[in-house]
């Protein structure tokens, strides 16, 4: 786990060398324990250390083959890299024990495709002076970040969209189409970023850089894996069998780690797996409140106790939070409407000597854990019987206030105005945070943006698949995994995420509705493990973590929130008078302005301010 920057231009070789230097301090809190350049004519090459696997002066980077031709600079882990290993050992004479190697071995023996047998989170830049080419390549679910800057002279890439605009190569402007988007779902999905002209290399694709240009290529998709299933014991078996192989594979570290332990199922099921391999007492880590309605520390402590762990349980109350919260809006690389809750636990664990820690993240998308499942499932059948062209949901905004707030009608109007009352239509609404007609309000510009498609139909029985595939390419990718990286990289910590290994999911994808469903969420996960996991923990209603961020915001942050806002009012595009009205609504506890609609704006206006944003 580490952070890498780049060029790849025609620039001299000291004005390279001054580019990646400034990169790479700007991503120091990415990996402190060791820094690396390589910079040639045409190509430079910059690295940062979180030293996970082989902490020794060997696993330096970025790494060399033995004939000094290719080049690696590589940020995160390759779970399968002792197998690869085996694989090639007749064809590499390997030096290390770094999994950096074997990324090289694997080039070398695969040339191109040697991506697509990598079983890993991964960020990999690879120069080939052979053919004086650069790959830049990401993991399947996007886990490990990669962005980059294209100008008509050179390509600039970093983990990070701030080390980017350090270099100084180009504007500090968002994109307007990005805002857009942002707005009416509080994030950016890949390739834009909020960023005019830098984006993302998508998960799943590798971009190959020549001098004639850039060609991106996706070596991986969501679909189904060739399991040949034979009945619902049988599917059963395969989860245990490829959740506890991948478990095991991101158990692989040399330094001290444990697990986040919350008290859900999928932490639960992790744990008493990582007991299992173990062959000595794991690190656990649960956060308690002192408010009883969050609290959900007595069931993981129940679970630690079962499983002999070392467990460590962290009591927080609302101002450990609100101390923190300025800190993690700016440890933000992309802003978001998530990720105060990231940042602090992963403070709370790095300070206890973990270095990485494994994260219960997917088993909801994965599995269906969310009640959109259920609810796209079982409304399908009436669905199909109805349409409601134009219904003038817009209007009915008094009526609708006695039930649901501003964001909830806004979700509602989305949908039943659609074109068809689809699967997809149903989703999408679930995105929305600021529908068609607050964004008619506060931009002056609006162009009736529309969402990027994530929806795949994966035909009959399988709309859990269908909505798995869009869950984990939206808000899991653009949020959950972003804020993740961000978050934790910020505190020089290591997240793994078992849930997220791609053998697994086409598993599961591979598994029909109706062996998933059942009395509980996550029905077959916990048919798999039932004889594992303390009965309390999956019958119990889903807690989560639920801050008060309306009373927050109306009290303790709201000068912060004001000052937020305020730096957003200096945009031509956006019209000064809805915000602060928005603003107004919100103090007076208006149900047309929550917490949620606004939140997320304040957050964006401290980031312009953070980052030097001029328009």
């Amino acid at each position: 786990m580490c952070g890498i920057v780049g060029i790849f231009s025609n620039d001299s070789i000291a004005e390279m060398a001054l580019v990646v230097k400034k990169m790479k301090h700007s991503i120091a809190h990415r990996g402190p324990d060791d820094s690396g350049e390589w910079i040639q004519k045409g190509v430079g090459l910059g690295h940062r250390r979180l030293s996970i696997i082989d902490v020794s002066a060997n696993g330096h980077q970025p790494m060399l083959s033995s004939d000094g031709k290719i080049v690696v600079a590589f940020n995160g882990e390759i779970y399968n890299y002792i197998e690869l290993k085996e694989e090639l050992k007749g064809h590499f004479q390997f030096r290390t024990g770094s999994d950096t190697e074997v990324i090289i071995a694997a080039y070398i023996f695969w040339g191109e495709q040697f991506v697509e047998h990598l079983n890993g989170m991964f960020a990999i830049a690879l120069y080939d002076a052979n053919l004086d080419a650069l790959l830049l390549c990401r993991d399947r679910l996007g886990e490990k970040p990669l962005y980059y800057f294209k100008s008509d002279h050179a390509i600039i890439f970093s983990s990070e969209i701030r080390s980017i605009l350090s270099s100084g190569k180009m504007e500090r402007r968002l994109d307007d189409l990005s805002l857009q988007e942002y707005i009416m779902t509080q994030t950016v999905s890949f390739p834009k970023t909020i960023v005019k002209d830098v984006f993302a290399v998508m998960p799943g694709s590798y971009m190959k850089i020549t001098r004639e240009g850039a060609e991106e290529m996706r070596y991986w998709n969501f679909n189904e894996g060739e399991f040949h299933l034979r009945d619902k014991e049988d599917a059963k078996l395969r989860v245990q069998e490829e959740l506890r192989r991948s478990v095991e594979w991101r158990m692989r570290a040399d330094v001290s780690f444990g697990a986040f332990l919350s008290g859900g199922l999928d932490s639960s099921i992790l744990v008493a797996l990582m007991a299992d391999i173990s062959n000595q007492p794991i690190h656990t880590f649960s956060i308690g409140f002192e408010e009883k309605a969050w609290d959900e520390s007595p069931i993981a402590e129940m679970v630690a106790q079962r499983f002999n762990t070392h467990h460590t349980k962290v009591v927080l109350n609302g101002n450990h939070f609100l101390d923190e919260l300025e800190s993690a809006v700016a440890a933000m690389d992309h802003p978001s409407g998530d990720g105060v809750n990231s940042c602090v636990v992963s403070k709370v664990t790095r300070n206890q000597g973990i270095k990485m820690a494994m994260s219960g993240l997917g088993g909801d998308e994965v599995f269906g854990g969310y009640p959109i499942f259920n609810r796209i499932k079982n409304s399908a059948k009436f669905r199909k019987f109805a349409w409601f062209p134009g219904l003038p949901v817009d209007h009915l905004d008094r009526l609708l206030l006695l039930r649901w707030n501003g964001v909830q009608i806004e979700r509602i109007a989305h949908f039943l105005n659609n074109s068809s009352l689809s699967d997809e239509a149903m989703f999408n609404a679930e995105r929305i945070v600021n529908g068609r007609k607050s964004m008619r309000q506060l931009l002056k510009n609006y162009s009736d943006f529309q969402l990027d498609r994530t929806w795949h139909d994966w035909g009959e029985d399988k709309t859990y698949s269908s909505v798995s595939e869009a869950e984990m390419k939206s808000y899991m990718t653009h949020v959950l995994l972003r804020d993740g990286d961000q978050m934790s990289m910020a505190n020089a910590l290591e997240i793994r995420v078992p849930f997220l290994d791609h053998q697994l999911i086409e598993l599961a994808m591979s598994i029909p509705d109706s062996w998933k469903r059942g009395i509980y969420p996550k029905q077959l996960l916990i048919d798999a493990f039932e004889e594992w996991i303390p009965k309390q923990v999956y019958e119990r209603k889903k807690q989560g973590f639920a801050f008060p961020w309306q009373s927050w915001m109306l009290h303790d942050l709201n000068d912060y929130c004001k000052v937020g806002l305020f730096e957003l009012t200096h945009r031509t595009d956006l019209d000064e008078k809805v915000i602060q009205g928005w603003w107004q609504l919100f103090n007076q506890q208006d149900k047309r302005v929550p917490w949620n609609k606004i939140w997320h704006l304040v957050v964006l206006g401290h980031w312009m301010k953070n980052n030097e944003i001029n328009g």
